[in-house]
């Protein structure tokens, strides 16, 4: 009973460690990487968003905060306020649009989910007509026209500098706007101001995605753009949205219950790991859990008894050759002082003196037998052991009663 409360123990501390051990790598799995500020979605960490240029802007110790849908903050004169996905952002956040100093990053791709990676981009297509009517109209632009350039050729700019897009370019042509980068076909970032007020807009976003920012000088460029833009000592607020394929929490009433929806890989994890473990605490209950119990040895009297017990002993120890070894060692050891051999002897000159102690015992022919034998049973390695174990007591006997008279005697003939 006692053997099993520790093996239901064991079990238990065995589950608590893989329940920790299954959260550690389903919670670093499904971790936003910033969801310290936003729920995030998967497109800001894939090719055709801005979280390259969050990050290195980050990394640049600027100041900078990513601010959450809806969130209510009053915009002040020293901040620049990014919009990259005016759709979502513009038209949900008022306060955004009504910034003093705005950069609108313009949408250029449809954007396809992976079906076996719901968290991940499959493809971004082109989209040519899109309804941003609402947002231009939230931001006075409605007289605002796109069209796509393959290779435009660039106007030059006071930054000295020349954006790499890929083909085709998105333009936009406004009468509102002046042209900051452009070329004959519109305008790439224009600006427009009003009273106090200074918006920017940015047609293309592939100068400042994570898939764009690499390309040609696009990361210096777009320095250039934000130390000119921002004011002294500013503060960016870099507003990015939840996307449409993220999927918010379910409240209200009439919406399915998680409670009857199929589990996710990650929790049919957690549910094998749980069953696993509850069974393997209730088979360990089980007397008949487990490795067989040991058998114990029993030890009887008697000469016979005594030479099963110690075969049954070799047995167990798993190397009876060698404990025969080391017992014949012994008994050469026990018969040359019974024979009186002198001291300073080597190993073999023993064994060689001994041979002809007693004509009918070989001890070369012993361990001859024992070396040939590659994996002796515990029962021959107890014969060896006895025909050693008699050799020398014949040996000792003949010593004390006729010593004067023993051609082996090393007093004798030798």
């Amino acid at each position: 009973m006692k053997k099993n409360f520790v093996r239901f123990a064991l079990f238990v501390l065995i589950f608590m460690v893989l329940v920790v051990l299954a959260y550690k790598f389903l919670s670093g799995q499904t971790a936003a990487p910033y969801g310290q500020t936003l729920d995030q979605s998967s497109y800001s960490v894939s090719a055709v968003g801005f979280t390259l240029f969050y990050e290195y802007l980050k990394a640049e110790k600027r100041p900078i905060h990513r601010s959450l849908v809806g969130e209510s903050w009053k915009p002040a004169a020293n901040q620049l306020a990014i919009s990259p996905e005016p759709v979502m952002s513009i038209l949900k956040s008022k306060n955004l649009s009504q910034a003093p100093l705005l950069l609108v990053i313009l949408p250029k791709y449809n954007y396809e989910p992976d079906p076996k990676k719901p968290n991940w981009l499959l493809e971004a297509k082109l989209k040519k007509n899109q309804a941003l009517t609402p947002v231009l109209n939230a931001l006075d632009l409605k007289k605002a026209t796109f069209l796509y350039a393959p290779n435009p050729d660039w106007w030059p700019t006071k930054y000295k500098l020349y954006p790499t897009i890929n083909s085709p370019v998105q333009l936009i042509k406004e009468p509102s706007l002046s042209p900051l980068i452009s070329c004959p076909d519109g305008v790439l970032l224009g600006e427009r101001r009003q009273g106090d007020k200074r918006l920017l807009i940015l047609s293309d976003p592939d100068i400042l995605n994570n898939h764009g920012l690499r390309q040609g000088l696009n990361l210096p460029l777009a320095m250039s753009i934000l130390d000119d833009i921002l004011p002294k000592n500013g503060e960016i607020i870099f507003d990015e949205p939840r996307f449409g394929t993220h999927k918010p929490a379910t409240q209200a009433s009439g919406q399915k219950s998680s409670l009857f929806e199929w589990p996710s890989g990650q929790q049919l994890l957690l549910y094998a790991v749980f069953l696993a473990t509850a069974i393997m605490a209730i088979l360990a209950d089980d007397s008949r859990f487990g490795l067989p119990a040991a058998e114990d040895v029993k030890i009887d009297f008697g000469r016979q008894k005594l030479i099963e017990n110690s075969a049954r002993l070799l047995g167990k120890s798993g190397k009876p050759k060698d404990l025969t070894w080391d017992y014949l060692a012994l008994i050469i050891k026990m018969a040359a002082k019974a024979a009186r051999l002198p001291k300073g002897l080597t190993d073999q000159e023993i064994k060689n003196r001994l041979e002809k102690l007693d004509p009918k015992f070989s001890l070369k022919s012993l361990l001859n037998e024992i070396e040939r034998a590659p994996k002796p049973s515990p029962g021959l390695c107890l014969q060896w052991a006895n025909r050693a174990y008699e050799w020398k007591a014949r040996l000792e006997r003949g010593f004390e009663t006729g010593r004067g008279n023993n051609q082996g005697h090393p007093g004798g003939s030798q």
